[in-house]
């Protein structure tokens, strides 16, 4: 065997090895995914405007309380609250309180607040099962009312660019085997 035919052996080998563990990652991540929801939130805002909220929970069921464990990350935004986002990392001012109702679309069950407390004052949303809600430092800063949660639309899919790496490892691999094939007095095991 040629030092050219040992080289390309070496290359699809290494490329077989990379699509196996571009698989396998595939397949760990969405373990992740598929345990973490997003759940939207949305009403009228009575002094902001384009206000959207957004909560992720893990392993939780709908209609019982969320706890910590449950809890993954809260992000609210709105022309008054520009992007503010809270996770339980390293945050032990973190206060969660309340669920969702148990079938969506729906009103908090029987109430949602998260609050996020430093020295000057304390951030929370609050969501009531009337419909109102409030968000901002000692929730003061957006108000409104018609307050809904619903399942978040779902994130786009890796799946496209999946598909096109594993079809550039394929290839790759295809291609190397033509070359090993035409390659004159190669033995193929």
């Amino acid at each position: 065997m040629s030092s050219h035919q040992r080289q390309l052996r070496s290359v699809l080998r290494i490329a077989a090895i990379a699509l196996v563990g571009v698989f396998a990652a595939v397949q760990t991540s969405s373990a992740f995914l598929e345990s973490s929801v997003a759940y939207s939130f949305t009403g009228t805002c009575t002094d902001c405007t384009n206000e959207t909220a957004t909560l992720t929970l893990q392993n939780y069921t709908l209609g019982q309380p969320i706890n910590k464990d449950n809890f993954v990350s809260f992000a609210y935004n709105s022309s008054v609250i520009a992007n503010k986002t809270i996770t339980p990392a390293g945050n032990p001012t973190l206060g969660i309180q309340g669920g969702l109702p148990a079938t969506l679309p729906g009103p908090s069950h029987p109430s949602f607040g998260i609050r996020e407390s430093n020295s000057n004052n304390a951030w929370e949303f609050e969501a009531l099962s009337d419909g109102t809600w409030c968000a901002g430092a000692d929730c003061r800063s957006d108000t409104g009312t018609n307050g809904v949660w619903n399942l978040a639309a779902p994130a786009a899919p890796v799946t496209g660019t999946l598909a096109l790496t594993s079809f550039g490892l394929i290839l790759l691999i295809l291609m190397g085997w033509i070359l090993l094939r035409r390659s004159p007095g190669a033995q193929l095991s």
